[in-house]
């Protein structure tokens, strides 16, 4: 998939159509398959790792559908599926993944160095550095589209798409936070939120912009009024992935003491 995906912008419109839904289907065929009682150990010892995923996700990597400025190539054909579907089924892949094996957990987080590497290159994002962006820009868009509901009168495709994406953004999260005894809460906790843009302008600009991760994320949805039906099923996701980050709080200097309780409370 990881290889067929990068052709995508080099193809004729029905060429492109094909190998899109093609794509769409390959993921969604392996997350009916990681359902259920599959051993996730299935995928990893075929060597399946987020590096397979990394390139799918990190295209175009602003979750700005609607403004030209933040997503400047949306992948549609004919109004059916588009680039943000496939990392919708990688995503919905991932939670099926990371609720099960410890072991097999910890194999597909191999990963390419972070985002917020101290490297002076421009680093590649592993997979958490993508899916705390892809759950900061999601919430963002949600939330103002909450606020904004008097001037609004129509759901659009832009809406639901990202609903669809912050379900499984969450729920990873809150099943990294569980596995291995809490190994990756640190990671979790202590991974900034930045483009490759933003970090790039901070490394040339030598500038220290206050800092945001993924529980300053979460934070966001307790402030929610006059909540739809949809923003209620999100908030209570959150909740529990907000628990789960929670579990190590009072272990001294831990990031659920120092992070996430102050920042939650």
């Amino acid at each position: 998939s990881s290889s067929m995906s990068m052709q995508l912008y080099s193809q004729d419109s029905d060429t492109m159509k094909e190998i899109v839904e093609s794509v769409r289907n390959s993921i969604w065929a392996l997350s009916n398959i990681a359902r259920g009682d599959t051993s996730a150990l299935l995928f990893v010892n075929s060597s399946l790792s987020s590096l397979d995923f990394i390139p799918i996700l990190e295209q175009d990597t602003n979750l700005g559908i609607s403004s030209s400025s933040s997503w400047n190539n949306p992948i549609v054909t004919n109004g059916t599926v588009s680039w943000i579907d496939i990392q919708i089924e990688i995503y919905w892949l991932l939670v099926y993944l990371t609720a099960k094996e410890d072991v097999a957990c910890e194999m597909l987080l191999h990963s390419l160095p972070s985002l917020s590497s101290s490297s002076t290159s421009s680093p590649s994002p592993s997979l958490i550095d993508i899916l705390a962006f892809h759950l900061d820009q999601a919430t963002t868009m949600i939330l103002e589209s909450c606020h904004d509901t008097k001037h609004k009168k129509t759901v659009t495709r832009d809406d639901n798409i990202v609903v669809r994406m912050i379900i499984p953004l969450i729920r990873i999260v809150g099943n990294l936070a569980c596995t291995a005894s809490g190994k990756f809460i640190p990671t979790l906790l202590m991974t900034n939120i930045q483009s490759q843009e933003q970090q790039h302008q901070q490394q040339t600009n030598h500038q220290q912009e206050q800092q945001q991760n993924i529980v300053h994320v979460f934070a966001k949805w307790m402030y929610v009024t006059n909540p739809t039906r949809d923003i209620i099923t999100i908030a209570t996701e959150v909740t529990w992935s907000c628990g789960a980050l929670l579990c190590d709080a009072g272990y001294e200097n831990h990031p659920s003491t120092t992070i996430a309780c102050p920042t939650l409370l």
